[in-house]
Formats: C-alpha cells, structure tokens, sequence
C-alpha cells in the first residue's frame, strides 16, 4: 500500500469522526442507528459520534415527562361545551348513580384478598352487602342514602400522569429503551394520546357504576386500578383477563404516576348541597326555637299548678278554720258580719239574719255608708230582718 494511502486514510478517518461529533443536551438520550438498525443508545448528556450519511441520532427527554388531561386548567373550557373554542380542550364528563342503583367498593375484601387489580371488577358490590360487609345498621344505610355527594350527577373530572425513558440495555443490538419506544409507539404525542385514552376508560369504568361521594372517598384505589390498567397498555404487566394471558408490545418507558386529580361536581351541585346545609341550618333553628319555646310553656304551666295548688291548699284551710268557727253563735254572728261587709261594696240593700237583730244590720249599714261616703255616693238603705228560731 502506497504511503501516501496509509496516512491520508487515518487523516480521511479522523476528519470524519470530528465532522460527525454532535452533543446531546443535559439530561437527555440519543438512540443512534446505523443503516437503520439498532446500534446505540448515548447519554445522558455528552458528546455522541453519529456519521452523517451512515447514522441516525433520535433525541429523547429523560427526565419525568408529566401531563395533566384533559389539559392544564387553562386550556379547559368548562361551559359551552356544545361548541369548543380553538385552543381549548373540553371536559371529561362522567355520569354517576345514586345510592340505590350504585355498586360500592368492597374494600375490606379487596385488601384481605391482596389488593388484586386484576379482579378489581368483582369487588364492585350492592349497597346492601357493602353496608353488611362494614356492619353498618339501616340508620347508617339511610344517612348515606340522603347524602348528597351520594344522588346522582355528572362530575367533571380530570386526571395526571408521568412518565420516563427506560435507558436500552447492551450495543450494537440494543434491547428495550428508546429503541422499543421507536418501533412500538414512534412519538412523545402518540404515547400521551394512548395514555389519556386508556385513563379515560379505566375512569369511566369505576365511576359510570359508583357514587360520586365514594369516588371521592377511594379516589386513591380508583387511581392505582388505572395505573395498573396503563402498565398493561405499555406491556409491563400480563393482562391477565384475556384468554390469551399475553403481554402487549413494551413501550420501553417507566410509569411514575397515574391518579384522579379532581372529581368536580359543578356549580349546579355544589349550589344544590349550599341550599341543603341552609335547610338544615334553618330547620334546626326552628327546631331550637319551638324547643325553647315548649320549655317556656311547661315552665309557666308549672308555675301556675303549683300556685293553683297553694292557693287551693290556703282555700282548704280557711274553710277548715271557718267551718270550725261557725259551731259557735259568736262564730256565726261573725261571720255573717263579715259576709255584710263583702256585700255591702256591691248591693243596694243587704238583708242578714241575726240572732242580735240590731247589732247586726247597724253595723252593715256602717260598714256600707263608710264605702258610700269614700265613693261619694248615697248611702243605701239597711233592711234587717230578724230571723225566729
């Protein structure tokens, strides 16, 4: 070989390899193929050698991609939903049943049988075997029914999820990683779309069945049963409900996070439940005020018994003591006079009986010519009538 090939050939070579340096940002991946074939994975970060022509360099973020869906808060258009604004993402919009009709999450069973997600349909009970299950009385069963968080309505919901590039493993025919991502889903927006996809159906598959109040209540299993649902999409894990048992294409990605982030009964709910607590607010009112009310009554009721009582025991004795009096004549002849005197504020004329004559109808007339002289009226006249033994 001519020398002159010798040294332009380590030049030619060395120029190559210089011209064909590229550097990938921090914290992120290449995955490089050579004449389309797998041939390695770079990063994270640094230089990489990808001959241009013979090499092809694809560039994947490796920290936590994360997505909220429908979209962030902003993009979502939560009113007018018949017609959707450009830039604007609509509602998820779920509708759940009331307490009658819902099924309920038999969570006791569900943990005592290993939390298993693969039968997570089964747990799905009654009202009356959930309520049997945690030993509530029928008290209990009709306070969850008039609960209302537990009438049917439609929620709006929305959901999270993160994810990661899994770094490939090996060179020159890679495995897994960034490579499985390029020959099963192709792009970052496709892996999103079939993600939000799958947790749209995982939701409506918990929530079209329960209440809106024990959604919010076991929000954190609904949220691991579509976390288990999605790492069955990225061929993680077996599905073990179809016939074949057969995991699905891996995507080469790591799940860190799938949960419900809100469940939104809308304005219309949460007006209906403000309504409500005013009720009951108002009816307790009530409630005290006839309470105070009926304590008021009882009281003065009391009150005057016992005053009747005594009085009528102050009755008994007076008639006790007069009737005592009254087997003497000097009691008797009392006791008419003092009946004259009473008499005399009223009547015109007072006829007594006495045994004294006299005595008797002079001092009535005494007695009634003092109260006519202080009213400044005419004396009446005093008739005594002497009654014979």
């Amino acid at each position: 070989m001519p020398l002159w090939l010798i040294v332009i050939i380590p030049i030619a070579l060395a120029i190559i390899i210089l011209m064909s340096v590229d550097t990938l940002p921090p914290n992120r991946y290449g995955a490089i193929d050579f004449l389309g074939l797998a041939f390695y994975e770079a990063g994270p970060g640094g230089p990489v050698i990808v001959v241009k022509g013979l090499m092809h360099m694809k560039v994947f973020d490796s920290p936590l991609h994360e997505k909220e869906i429908p979209d962030e808060p902003e993009f979502v258009q939560k009113d007018h939903q018949d017609h959707v604004d450009t830039g604007k993402k609509a509602t998820i919009r779920i509708s759940q049943r009331g307490a009658n009709t819902a099924l309920w999450i038999d969570v006791a069973r569900f943990k005592k049988e290993g939390k298993n997600f693969d039968k997570f349909l089964d747990y799905l009970v009654p009202l009356g075997t959930y309520a049997k299950a945690n030993g509530y009385d029928e008290e209990t069963v009709e306070a969850i029914k008039a609960d209302p968080y537990n009438q049917a309505d439609t929620t709006e919901v929305s959901g999270i999820f993160a994810w990661r590039h899994r770094k490939a493993d090996g060179f020159g025919n890679p495995q897994g990683g960034c490579f499985d991502f390029i020959r099963n889903i192709h792009s970052l927006e496709e892996a999103d779309k079939r993600i939000e996809d799958e947790m749209v159906r995982s939701f409506q598959r918990i929530l079209n069945v329960i209440t809106p109040g024990h959604a919010f209540e076991h929000s954190d299993i609904i949220s691991d049963y579509t976390l288990h649902m999605l790492e069955i999409l990225i061929g993680e894990e077996e599905d073990k409900t179809s016939p074949k048992r057969k995991c699905l294409p891996r995507w080469g990605i790591d799940l860190t996070k799938a949960a419900i982030k809100l469940i939104d009964p809308g304005e219309r709910f949460n007006i209906a439940v403000a309504s409500a607590a005013a009720s009951a607010a108002r009816r307790q009112e009530v409630i005290r005020d006839a309470e105070a009310t009926k304590a008021a009554t009882e009281l003065v009721a009391q009150g005057t018994a016992y005053a009747e009582a005594k009085i009528g025991m102050g009755k008994a004795r007076g008639a006790g003591a007069m009737a005592k009096v009254m087997q003497t004549p000097e009691g008797r002849q009392a006791a008419a006079q003092a009946s004259a005197e009473r008499v005399a504020e009223k009547a015109d004329f007072i006829i007594t009986n006495s045994n004294d004559g006299a005595l008797t109808g002079t001092v009535a007339a005494m007695a009634k010519s003092a109260i006519a002289a202080f009213a400044g009226s005419t004396p009446p006249t005093q008739l005594n009538r002497d009654k014979k033994k």
